[in-house]
């Protein structure tokens, strides 16, 4: 029985079209094909597949790029620093995979990235008591704590900077220590002026501004311990080998429900009990708004309790 020729035709395999949105009404004119991966940033693995999750998110969303914006930043599944960390990184993935888009600059995106910026901060403030000058010198004295972790609390304290500001310091950034990390100056300067990069700055590309560390007290023990690590790691975090664990166990040694952020807002609770004005407070600690300086300085609930009790027992004597 003859069959006819055989059958040349190969079965074709075909892929769905990718997922496109409807751009708004005062916005592009045409609409964007979405490609299925993200385009590759030069991450880790770990940061690789959180890009993937949260682009495979937006394919079934099937909704604009701000639409998405406002549902991240609304998410109530997640704290407000988490959501903040998606829109952004969501912004960057968008950017990357359309040059030519201007996301980050569509007042949709700023409006989401600033509240959630008030509520980190009144989150942070809420959770973050400040340390007190008394528990400050006993993390100082506590000889339990390595030298290099003192350093990081001395300056996380004495400059109002965070746990993070603190990994970015750089020998390079220590001024009067060369390339090689060795001090020009004299050991015995009553002052050491040192840059301050944050994240929006190296965003930027800015340089950063200076602050001056006072080399008496704890100062002193800092300014030894940059100097050594200077000429130890002339290049890269000159506190890379001091970890978050280990910083906040020398602050809950002495103090038990300390943060992260606790050096910090206790900087500025002490200058606002010296007399010190807000907007100088402000610009210690680098805030664009005073309504953040406000709260980090305003007490706790729980602060406002006890002085409110206190004030009530010195009526009544």
């Amino acid at each position: 029985m003859d069959n006819g020729p055989p059958c040349t035709h190969q079965p074709v395999h075909t892929q769905a079209p990718p997922v496109s949105y409807v751009p708004p009404a005062g916005g592009e004119t045409k609409a964007r094909q979405v490609p299925r991966k993200p385009p590759l940033l030069g991450t880790s693995a770990g940061r690789r597949k959180t890009h993937i999750r949260l682009w495979s998110r937006f394919r079934r969303a099937k909704a604009t790029p701000e639409e998405f914006i406002e549902r991240l930043a609304a998410d109530p599944r997640h704290k407000p620093t988490t959501r903040h960390n998606y829109v952004v990184t969501f912004a960057a993935l968008w950017s990357a995979a359309f040059p030519g888009s201007l996301l980050r600059r569509r007042p949709s995106f700023k409006k989401a990235v600033r509240e959630l910026r008030r509520q980190i901060a009144s989150h942070i403030v809420r959770h973050a008591p400040p340390l007190t000058k008394t528990n400050f010198r006993a993390v100082m004295g506590d000889t339990r704590s390595p030298p290099t972790v003192r350093a990081a609390v001395a300056l996380a304290f004495l400059l109002g900077l965070r746990f993070s500001d603190v990994l970015r310091a750089e020998a390079l950034d220590i001024h009067g220590f060369t390339a090689q990390g060795r001090p020009s100056t004299t050991p015995t300067a009553k002052t050491l002026r040192i840059r301050i990069r944050g994240a929006k700055n190296l965003q930027e590309g800015r340089r950063g501004h200076w602050k001056w560390l006072p080399c008496s007290g704890a100062g002193r023990l800092a300014r030894d311990v940059l100097a050594r690590l200077a000429a130890k790691f002339p290049t890269g975090s000159l506190f890379r080998e001091v970890s978050r664990y280990a910083f906040l166990r020398a602050l809950r040694r002495h103090q038990r429900d300390a943060t992260l952020h606790s050096p910090r807002r206790g900087a500025a609770t002490a200058l606002a009990d010296e007399g010190v004005s807000m907007n100088k407070v402000r610009v210690f600690l680098g805030h664009v708004s005073a309504d953040t300086t406000r709260l980090y300085v305003e007490p706790r609930p729980a602060q406002r309790e006890s002085q409110t009790a206190l004030s009530a027992a010195r009526l009544l004597l």
